[in-house]
């Protein structure tokens, strides 16, 4: 028990973890027209770092769904990336998601069809855009679907699936990473209480029959 104490004292989750979107929401409001997004991190974002590739240290990227009968990546109607967010100006892009633009800093996805401002408050990372921008394909309650990744160094991290624009805030309350260790720790600490209970009662029989 007390290898477990001090291994869980030293055991933080950001050393098994890298960039992820620690919580997130969107809501779209139908009487306004627009979406207002959140993001926390579970670190400062350092979106400008870049590697001997030109790939940022850390970054996001939103896929908004249009029609869900077409195939990939037609079934996006737009595509919201982190990577060419502005920090001179504080805007961030909105790019439709086909057809693709010949445009080099595009990534592939279409034409840009919007800048918005954004601001980053330490952690978190907030933005509101007009919904009809984003998609027209809307639920019952008025809200749209979406998933949302985070990016180290061009590598996929954690991806958001199947989130909708109803304000549900999703979040990671420990990366599984840091829960695999945590529970290994465990594990073999109960591993270790048992062959000393069971080496104690052996020790007590060996006493008995003497």
């Amino acid at each position: 028990m007390r290898l477990l104490l001090v291994l869980l004292a030293v055991y933080s989750p950001q050393a098994f973890s890298a960039f992820l979107i620690q919580s997130h929401s969107a809501l779209s409001d139908p009487l306004t027209g627009i979406t207002s997004f959140s993001m926390t991190f579970n670190e400062s974002p350092d979106f400008f770092s870049v590697d001997e590739f030109g790939r940022p240290r850390h970054t996001f990227q939103y896929y908004i769904y249009g029609d869900e009968t077409l195939p990939y990546p037609e079934h996006y109607s737009s595509i919201v990336r982190g990577i060419e967010l502005d920090g001179d100006t504080h805007l961030l892009p909105i790019r439709r998601a086909v057809p693709a633009s010949i445009d080099p800093a595009s990534g592939g996805w279409g034409e840009v069809i919007g800048e918005i401002p954004y601001s980053l408050d330490g952690r978190t990372f907030t933005f509101s855009v007009t919904t009809a921008l984003l998609t027209s394909y809307l639920n019952e309650e008025g809200a749209f679907k979406f998933i949302v990744g985070s990016y180290e160094y061009g590598a996929i991290v954690y991806e958001y699936l199947d989130q909708y624009s109803d304000g549900t805030v999703s979040s990671i309350p420990i990366p599984a990473a840091g829960g695999l260790f945590v529970g290994a720790l465990i594990s073999l600490c109960l591993a270790g209480r048992r062959r000393r209970r069971g080496m104690q009662r052996q020790g007590v029989a060996a006493d008995a029959s003497a």
